[in-house]
């Protein structure tokens, strides 16, 4: 009987090349989402021509195991996922403290829509933005030129990473105007922004101080009081020169300099806690802001002010920060302004949106209305 010899065929080079990239790709071995090798060096590793290794991922590309970036270099099927996915949204915040309530429930709502829309954030706070401390104490905000620093920073380190940027109220026009480029949307929450390239998703404190003012008015106060909480607050500054106009306009007289209460002035707080004090006529205060409205609240009563009786305030922010019940204040709903500007930079068209507000009736001036009725 005569022996027949088998011949063993080895792979020819092109399968071997396409079951090494398979098993590549297939171990994510390449999970850096680098380019492959390109086709020469394909070649040459697996003794072939570039033409071959080219066809052979493109019978790959097929089958989706690998994928063809546009500018003609192959990945692993699976970066295209990461590659195609969106920048993230930076959100430039100040350094967040435990009473920054405005802020998280912004960031909760932008946080939500963002997700929703599987866009990624990166969350950036700047310490540097504004000093504060305790709610109603000192609170600083960096001046601009040191905010134009700030921010060239922040776009030198982030600039190509990001798609869009949420900007805290307290980054002034000025620096946003000098530093943002014209191409990177931006976003301004809580506050109008003059920059007419800018989105801005703020509260409506023009319809907010004449809700809080009618109010007050309506339950008989005699004198109303503007409190200004902080030094260098916009927002603030913004509520307090509406309040004055919409005063006039709804008493035909015009607010004097007594009935503006700077409580960050020692001198300013003193005089104005013995007016309270001394309770010779009944008094409205309407502040602009929540920590400060509930440190005032505070201070009166230890000081034996009855809020809702003698003497009435409404704050003019109406965050979480207040419960219910316990102030009057102008409601905003900060979650669905975060919202709005998770819609404005996912999609890229900005605008200028107003959020309209809602009259809360709590206790420091529910008795006094309800002495009227």
């Amino acid at each position: 009987m005569i022996g027949v010899n088998k011949t063993v065929t080895s792979p020819r080079p092109a399968q071997q090349l396409e079951a090494w990239l398979i098993a590549k790709v297939r171990a994510n071995e390449l999970e850096d989402v680098s380019a492959l090798p390109t086709t020469r060096s394909l070649g040459e590793k697996f003794h072939t021509s570039h033409g071959t290794a080219f066809r052979v991922l493109c019978r790959l590309e097929e089958t989706q195991i690998v994928w063809r970036h546009p500018n003609g270099r192959f990945f692993p099927g699976w970066a295209r996922r990461a590659m195609d996915r969106p920048k993230p949204i930076a959100i430039m915040l100040r350094r967040m403290m435990s009473w920054s309530v405005l802020c998280r429930e912004v960031i909760e709502g932008f946080a939500e829509e963002c997700g929703e829309r599987e866009r990624d954030l990166l969350h950036i706070h700047n310490k540097e933005l504004a000093a504060e401390s305790l709610p109603g104490g000192a609170f600083c905000v960096a001046p601009v030129e040191r905010q134009v620093e700030l921010l060239r920073d922040f776009l030198l380190i982030q600039g190509e990473r990001i798609s869009g940027v949420l900007l805290d109220e307290l980054w002034s026009d000025r620096a946003i105007n000098k530093v943002i480029p014209a191409g990177l949307p931006a976003v301004v929450f809580h506050r109008r922004s003059k920059i007419k390239r800018i989105g801005n998703v703020a509260t409506d404190s023009r319809a907010g101080v004449r809700l809080a003012l009618e109010h007050l008015l309506e339950c008989g106060y005699e004198r109303i009081f503007l409190i200004d909480p902080f030094l260098g607050y916009q927002p603030a500054r913004d509520c307090l020169a509406e309040a004055r106009v919409a005063y006039g306009a709804l008493t035909g007289r015009k607010l004097s300099a007594k009935q503006l209460v700077s409580i960050h002035d020692p001198a300013s707080e003193r005089a104005f806690m013995r007016e309270m004090i001394a309770g010779k006529r009944r008094c409205g205060l309407l502040c602009p802001e929540d920590n400060a409205s509930i440190l005032l609240a505070e201070k009166l009563q230890s000081a034996g002010v009855a809020l809702g009786e003698q003497h009435g305030l409404v704050s003019l922010m109406g965050t979480g920060a207040i419960r219910a019940g316990e102030l009057t204040c102008v409601r905003f709903d900060f979650r669905e302004m975060g919202k709005r500007a998770g819609q404005m930079l996912s999609e890229g068209r900005l605008e200028k949106v107003l959020l309209r507000p809602r009259l809360q009736i709590g206790a420091s001036t529910s008795h006094s209305l309800a002495a009227r009725g």
